[in-house]
C-alpha cells in the first residue's frame, strides 16, 4: 500500500484531499488488489493485466500526492474532480462484492485513469508547476515542500470527533453527500425527509425515491441524525441533527468545498459561491450570476425572504440541477402568526422566470410557499429532465402553462393550497412517470373547455398518491369522483371541499348520504371540510369493506357519524378534527373499528367522553409512542408539533 502522503507542510485544503480523499481511495484499490479471484490457481491472464493496470493507478495517484504539496488556497477549486473517482472506485467495489466478471471492469479503469489525467493537467495548468522526472520508471514528483501553512482548529480535536469524522468520509460517496446536505439549515432546524430526498433526487445522490428513503434510514440507524416522529406512525417524516454531530460535519462539508458555510454554521454571510457547486442562500435579494460557481449545481434558499432574479440569472447554468428559492420550513400557525417575516419568501419580479427553460438539466424545482408568482410560464416544458416540482402554497399562482404536460420524467407534483387555480391543463393523462399529485383541482361547471378531468388520471399507472380540491356542488362532484374506482394503484388519496355558499350548503347538508366507490389498494383516506352530515364508501371490488384502509382522517364540516362502512373497518389509525356534529359514543367507534391502535380528537364537543389524554391521543394498551421511543433512544430530540410534522 502507498505511504502515507505529505505531512504538516501541507496547506489546509492539501491536506485534507490527501488524508481523506487520496489516502482512502488507495486504501480502496488495495482492498479491490486483495482480492481473492486475483491470486492463486483462480488467477488469470484478464486478472493479471487488471493488478497491473492497478498498480499504474495505484502510481499515478501518489504522483497526484506529490503535486499537491505545492497547493494552497486553489485546490479547494479542483475537489469536485475528484467526485468521478470516489463514485467509480465505489462502483468496482460494489461489482466484485456482487460477483461481478473482472474483464467488466477494464472500462472503470480507464475512466478513472482519464479522470486522473484531467486532475493532473488542472493542477498544473491552475499553478503552472513545472513538473520532473524522478526515479527509474518516468513518474514526475515535485521538488520541495512549501513552507508551512497554519491549520485552523476544527472541532474533531478530541477522539471522540476524530473517529466520527472517520466515519462519515468512511462512508459509501453518495451516503456522505447525502448527510452533508444537512449542514445547509441552522442549528436545531427540523428537516422534512421529504425535502431532503427531493434534493438527493435533484443531484442525483440517490436514483429513487425509495432510495432516498433507505438513505435516510440508513442515516437515522447510524445515529448521525435524530429521528422525528409522529406519535401514531412507525415511520419518521422528518429529522434534526445534534449540534455537536453538526459542528463536526459542518466542519467537514467546508473542507471539502461541499458547502460554503461558516464555522458557526450559519451560511456564507456574503452570498458569494464562486468556491462550492452548491449555494445556500441566507440573506440579500438580488443573486447576481458572477457570485456562483461556473458548474454550480444546486442553489438552495435556506433564510433569504426577498428573491431577485436578473433577466439572465437562468443562463449560463449548464450543470444547475436542484433550484429551491421558495420555502423549506412547514411553518407553526402559531409562530407564523407570531412573526410572519420568518415565513415570507417573496419573488420579485416573476416575469423572470421565463428564462427557466435555459437549465435544461434541472430535475428539482421548488418556490414552494412563494408570493406574488401569478403564472408558470411556458419554458417549464422546456425542463426535459424534471422529476420534481413543488408550488405548493404559492398563494397568487392562477396559471399553469400547458406546456407542464410535456415533463414526460415528472414524478412528483404539488400544487395544493394554490387557491387561485381553478382548473388543471388537459394533458396530465400523458404524464406517465407521475407517481405522486397533490392539490388537482376538479374544475367547476364554468370549467374552461381544455381542462383537464380527473377520468383523465386513471391511465396514469404509477400514481400512489393524489390529493384533489373540489371546489363545486357535493352531488356534482360525487358523479365527478365515481371515476376514482378505477385508479387501481392509489394508495394514498386526499378529497378537499372548498367553501360552498350557505345556499348551497343548506340545501346539500340534508342531502341523502353520498356513496363514493374507492380503489380496494387504498391505505389512507383523508377527508378534508367534507360538506355533508354522512357518507358511505365501498370498494371497487364491490366488497362492503376496504381490505387494506389502514389510516382514515377526517377534518372540519358536518360529518355526523362514522359509521361509513357497512362491515367492520380494519382501520387502524383514525383521527378526526374540528367536527362540531360529530357524536359517537366510545363502544360504538371499536365497534366501528375494532382494529384501533391510534385515536385523536381534536376540537370535536361531541366526543368529549372519549378516554384520551392530554394531548387528545389514545392509545391501545401495549401500542408504544413512538414519539416516546424516538426520545429515549436519542436524548435530546426536538419538542415537534405533530400538526408541523406532517406525513408524507
Amino acid at each position: 500500500m502507498a505511504a502515507p502522503g505529505p505531512g504538516g507542510g501541507q496547506g489546509l485544503f492539501s491536506k485534507y484531499i490527501d488524508d481523506n480523499i487520496l489516502t482512502p481511495l488507495l486504501a480502496s484499490l488495495q482492498v479491490i488488489g486483495d482480492d481473492e479471484r486475483f491470486r492463486g490457481a483462480e488467477s488469470s491472464a484478464s486478472a493479471s493485466m487488471f493488478l497491473h493496470e492497478l498498480d499504474s493507478i495505484r502510481d499515478l495517484m501518489n504522483g497526484l500526492q506529490a503535486l499537491l504539496v505545492k497547493t494552497e488556497e486553489n485546490e479547494r477549486l479542483l475537489v469536485h474532480l475528484f467526485d468521478p473517482i470516489e463514485e467509480l472506485v465505489d462502483s468496482v467495489l460494489k461489482s466484485l462484492a456482487a460477483g461481478g466478471k473482472v474483464a467488466t471492469l477494464h472500462p472503470k479503469l480507464a475512466a478513472i485513469r482519464a479522470q486522473i489525467g484531467i486532475i493532473r493537467e488542472a493542477i498544473l495548468g491552475c499553478y503552472k508547476i513545472q513538473a520532473t522526472k524522478h526515479g527509474g520508471h518516468g513518474r514526475e514528483y515535485l521538488g520541495s515542500a512549501p513552507t508551512t501553512v497554519g491549520l485552523r482548529r476544527t472541532v474533531c480535536d478530541d477522539e471522540q470527533m476524530a473517529h466520527l469524522r472517520r466515519a462519515v468520509l468512511g462512508m459509501d460517496t453518495q451516503l456522505r453527500r447525502c448527510l452533508l446536505c444537512l449542514t445547509a439549515f441552522p442549528e436545531g432546524a427540523v428537516v422534512k425527509k421529504r425535502l431532503l430526498i427531493h434534493w438527493w433526487v435533484g443531484e442525483e445522490f440517490v436514483t429513487s425515491f425509495d432510495a432516498g428513503k433507505k438513505h435516510f434510514q440508513q442515516l437515522v440507524d447510524l445515529r448521525f441524525v435524530r429521528a422525528v416522529r409522529r406519535g401514531h406512525c412507525d415511520t419518521a417524516h422528518a429529522c434534526t441533527l445534534h449540534p455537536w454531530i453538526r459542528k463536526m460535519l459542518v466542519a467537514v462539508a467546508r473542507s471539502s468545498a461541499f458547502l460554503e458555510v461558516d464555522p458557526d454554521g450559519n451560511g456564507c454571510s456574503s452570498n458569494d459561491f464562486t468556491r462550492t457547486r452548491r449555494a445556500c442562500l441566507h440573506n440579500g435579494e438580488l443573486l447576481p450570476a458572477s457570485r456562483f460557481h461556473p458548474e454550480v449545481s444546486t442553489v438552495y434558499n435556506v433564510g433569504q425572504n426577498y428573491v431577485k432574479l436578473s433577466t439572465t440569472w437562468f443562463s449560463n447554468k449548464p450543470q444547475l440541477s436542484t433550484v429551491q428559492l421558495g420555502q423549506w420550513r412547514t411553518p407553526d400557525p402559531v409562530k407564523q402568526i407570531a412573526d410572519p417575516r420568518k415565513s415570507h419568501v417573496e419573488l420579485i419580479a416573476d416575469e423572470h422566470l421565463k428564462g427557466i427553460g435555459a437549465c435544461r438539466n434541472l430535475r428539482y424545482l421548488s418556490l414552494r410557499g412563494m408570493s406574488r408568482i401569478m403564472a408558470i410560464p411556458a419554458a417549464i416544458g422546456e425542463l426535459a429532465e424534471l422529476v420534481v416540482l413543488d408550488l405548493r402554497a404559492c398563494h397568487d399562482l392562477q396559471v399553469l402553462a400547458k406546456e407542464i404536460t410535456k415533463l414526460q420524467k415528472l414524478q412528483y407534483l404539488d400544487v395544493s393550497e394554490c387557491y387561485l387555480l381553478v382548473d388543471m391543463p388537459e394533458g396530465f393523462g400523458k404524464m406517465s412517470q407521475l407517481r405522486v399529485l397533490k392539490g388537482f383541482v376538479v374544475a367547476n361547471s364554468s370549467r374552461k373547455r381544455n381542462s383537464c378531468n380527473l377520468s383523465e388520471l386513471a391511465s396514469l399507472s404509477n400514481l400512489c398518491k393524489l390529493s384533489i380540491s373540489v371546489g363545486k356542488k357535493l352531488k356534482r362532484a360525487e358523479d365527478d369522483l365515481r371515476v376514482l374506482a378505477n385508479f387501481d394503484s392509489l394508495t394514498s388519496l386526499k378529497i378537499t371541499w372548498g367553501m360552498m355558499s350557505s345556499r348551497d350548503g343548506a340545501d346539500e347538508s340534508n342531502a341523502a348520504k353520498v356513496k363514493l366507490v374507492l380503489p380496494s389498494s387504498l391505505s389512507k383516506l383523508d377527508l378534508y371540510c367534507f360538506p355533508s352530515g354522512e357518507f358511505e364508501m365501498t370498494s371497487s371490488d364491490r366488497s362492503t369493506v376496504l381490505p387494506r384502509l389502514k389510516k382514515l382522517y377526517f377534518t372540519g364540516e358536518k360529518l355526523q357519524s362514522l359509521r361509513i362502512q357497512k362491515g367492520k373497518c380494519k382501520v387502524e389509525v383514525l383521527r378526526v378534527r374540528c367536527l362540531k356534529y360529530l357524536q359517537v359514543q366510545w363502544e360504538e367507534l371499536h365497534e366501528l373499528y375494532p382494529e384501533l391502535k391510534f385515536v385523536q380528537a381534536q376540537h370535536c364537543p361531541g366526543v368529549a367522553n372519549w378516554p384520551l389524554d392530554n394531548s387528545r391521543v389514545w392509545r391501545k394498551e401495549g401500542e408504544t409512542s413512538n414519539a416516546a421511543s424516538a426520545e429515549s433512544e436519542q436524548p435530546g430530540a426536538p419538542d415537534v408539533s405533530p400538526e408541523i410534522v406532517e406525513e408524507e
